[in-house]
C-alpha cells in the first residue's frame, strides 16, 4: 500500500475495490480525503461504514476510469 500512496500525484483518484475497503484510515493519513474513493458495494459486502467518504457505485468506478488518462490496478497483500 506504502508504493501506491507514494505513487499519488494531485488530480489522481485512489479508488478502493474488494478488501482494500479495509485498509486503514490512519494508513491514508496526508492524502486528499476527496482524492479516496470506497465502491460501495464492496464496503456493504465487509460491513464497512465510509462514513464521510465518498462512495461510488459501479457506474461510479466506471465514470471514474472514464474521467482518468490512465488506470493503474494495484493487489495490495
Amino acid at each position: 500500500m506504502t508504493l501506491c500512496l507514494q505513487g499519488l500525484s494531485d488530480g489522481d483518484t485512489l479508488l478502493l475495490i474488494q478488501d482494500g475497503v479495509l485498509v486503514p484510515k490512519l494508513q491514508l493519513q496526508g492524502i486528499d480525503a476527496s482524492a479516496v474513493v470506497y465502491l460501495a458495494d464492496d464496503c456493504e459486502a465487509r460491513g464497512q461504514k465510509a462514513g464521510a467518504a465518498r462512495q461510488v457505485t459501479y457506474d461510479g468506478f466506471v465514470e471514474l476510469c472514464e474521467q482518468h488518462d490512465r488506470v493503474i490496478n494495484w493487489n495490495c497483500p
